[in-house]
């Protein structure tokens, strides 16, 4: 009678256990749309591999301006770019960035081989140079697809570049 009882608990157990030793690694990349203030900015998330492969692509084979530093425009009301954020958190390569017009900013998380575990890592960041606009274009363009802006935000942000 009492292993009847607390046979849910130790399959509940069981399955927790299992699933903790099996981790499901969603790979995607979260966007946000940095446009408001004072209230939440419009977010999506790219989960289509093929998708996530052409932007990163597009992102690596920007030319590096050596003449730019990371974070040197400040923010104002309106407008500010697009965040894009890497979810999967455990490839040593993970890379965040933050593109607005031509300046594409590339944050890389790179594991620390020497000395201690992988786990750990460090971040590098630098400012590519996109002349024709093209990943923020991309990522407008997805943005407006999902749903996540609309065709009068999308004006909006078209007119105040």
């Amino acid at each position: 009678m009492k292993i009847s009882f607390l046979l849910p608990f130790i399959l509940f157990g069981l399955a927790t256990v299992l699933n903790a030793q099996t981790p499901q690694e969603t790979r995607g990349l979260r966007v946000e749309v940095l446009v408001f203030s004072g209230r939440p900015n419009p977010t999506f998330t790219i989960t289509d591999t093929k998708q996530i492969s052409d932007l990163l692509t597009s992102v690596d084979a920007l030319s590096i301006d050596a003449t730019a530093k990371a974070g040197e425009d400040r923010p104002i009301l309106g407008y500010n770019g697009i965040r894009v954020t890497d979810l999967s958190g455990s490839d040593a390569n993970a890379q965040s960035f933050r593109v607005r017009g031509s300046a594409v900013s590339v944050i890389r998380k790179q594991a620390i081989k020497a000395g201690k575990a992988t786990a750990d890592s460090i971040a590098t960041t630098d400012v590519r140079n996109d002349q024709g606009a093209t990943v923020e274009t991309k990522l407008l363009e997805l943005a407006r697809q999902q749903g996540a802006i609309d065709d009068r935000v999308l004006a909006l942000i078209r007119k105040s570049k």
